[in-house]
C-alpha cells in the first residue's frame, strides 16, 4: 500500500510549518494572532474531506486501498491539529 508523510512528519525540502508562518508575517501586514486557530481548522476541514473517499471506499464505490490511506491520513491531521491546539 502506498503511504503519504505523516501531518506530523517534515517532509525533506518544505520548509516547516513554523518557518512557513515566520515568512507569511515577515511578508504580509496581516495580523496573525490567530494563525494556530487557522492551522487547526484547515486540518478538520481537509481531514473531514479525506474521510468522505474513506466512507466511498467502505461502500464499495472507491478502492479499499486508498480509502485507508487517506482514512490514516485523516487520523494524522486530527492529531496534528489537536497538538496545534495544545501549544
Amino acid at each position: 500500500m502506498a503511504t503519504l508523510p505523516s501531518a506530523r512528519e517534515q517532509v525533506p525540502g518544505l520548509p516547516a510549518p513554523e518557518e512557513l508562518i515566520a515568512c507569511y508575517a515577515e511578508l504580509s501586514e496581516r495580523d496573525l494572532s490567530a494563525v494556530d486557530w487557522y492551522v487547526v481548522m484547515a486540518c478538520f476541514k481537509l481531514g473531514i474531506v479525506l474521510e468522505s473517499t474513506h466512507a466511498r471506499a467502505c461502500a464499495g464505490r472507491a478502492p479499499k486501498d486508498i480509502g485507508d490511506l487517506l482514512h490514516q491520513t485523516a487520523l494524522d491531521l486530527f492529531a496534528g491539529a489537536q497538538s496545534w491546539m495544545s501549544r
